[in-house]
């Protein structure tokens, strides 16, 4: 036996269902499956015993953390193979993915510490693809990671276990995987890539908690950023910061900072300047539109313009 899959779940029977089919689904048979229900309201056991006859699974319910990084490290630490793959409960897999997976790892001449694949995005629930991912990495250096942004999609990564506990494993902000991976870069580790679609990944997050781990996981970023002296923000970096975080709510200014901060790095002849342009232009439109929906002085940004 070559893999362990380990599932992370919070309530979503529905969705753990459908997971745990692709599982039963799999041409390849040899492999096991860790469940690890995080404090869900009503016990998931009920929904994953009946596959306990079909897959070789252990299911496990510990005290709710609001992280799914707990849930995954406490898992890979009582696996006992070789290898772990981590599958979200809202995510599934194609019929193929271990047999390909497997078959990579044990005809290369190379020992990688991690390998993933190219899959599709889908809506939270709705198993429709909505558009195909990949990923287009070279070096797997720090600096191309930081730059291009994570490109790798959790679902659809095995990893060895070995440098994944040598790592101490997940940390416990948001974007736990991406900050991992570029943990993983440090070392020198080596990564090698499927480009076959393998997977089918939900873009939306079923934790209530969403807004505050993705500040989290951006500040976490921003201080890998500094402490490497990368003083130009990429733009996948101001386009998340300002059009998706909470942080431009109610931090506005240093959205701003941020981003005045990065246009003075960008040369004129660099479309990226425009980019960055246009980005600022959004951000203060979108706080305008707040500002009238909400009243100026709910606006942090307008409260400090028109009573300093």
């Amino acid at each position: 036996m070559l893999t362990t899959v380990i599932i992370p779940a919070f309530n979503h029977p529905d969705l753990l269902r459908r997971s745990l089919d692709s599982l039963v689904s799999q041409i390849c048979t040899d492999f096991e499956v860790i469940v690890v229900d995080d404090g869900s309201e009503c016990s998931l056991e009920p929904t994953v015993s009946p596959y306990c006859d079909c897959l070789n699974l252990k299911f496990y319910r510990t005290k709710n953390s609001g992280k799914p990084s707990v849930p995954r490290n406490y898992a890979a630490s009582i696996a006992k193979t070789e290898y772990i793959s981590f599958l979200d409960s809202d995510d599934f897999y194609h019929p193929y993915y271990i047999s390909k997976v497997n078959d990579f790892l044990s005809m290369s001449k190379l020992s990688y510490d991690l390998v993933h694949t190219s899959g599709f995005l889908s809506a939270f629930g709705d198993p429709k693809p909505i558009k195909r991912f990949s990923s287009t990495y070279k070096s797997y250096s720090v600096s191309e990671m930081l730059s291009k942004g994570n490109q790798i999609v959790l679902s659809s990564v095995t990893l060895n276990r070995r440098s994944f506990l040598e790592l101490s494993g997940f940390s416990s902000t948001r974007w736990e995987d991406y900050h991992f991976y570029i943990t993983m870069a440090q070392h020198r580790m080596k990564f090698a890539f499927i480009d076959l679609p393998l997977i089918f990944h939900s873009v939306d997050d079923r934790y209530s908690n969403k807004s505050k781990r993705n500040n989290q996981g951006l500040l976490t970023i921003t201080k890998r950023l500094n402490d490497m002296n990368i003083k130009k923000r990429p733009i996948w970096y101001l386009s998340y910061l300002v059009r998706r975080s909470s942080l431009f709510r109610h931090h506005p200014l240093l959205v701003f900072n941020h981003t005045f901060h990065a246009l003075t790095y960008f040369r004129f002849s660099n479309r990226s300047l425009l980019k960055g342009i246009q980005i600022i232009a959004f951000s203060i439109l979108l706080s305008l539109i707040r500002s009238f929906k909400q009243g100026f002085n709910n606006v942090p940004l307008f409260r400090l313009i028109f009573h300093s």
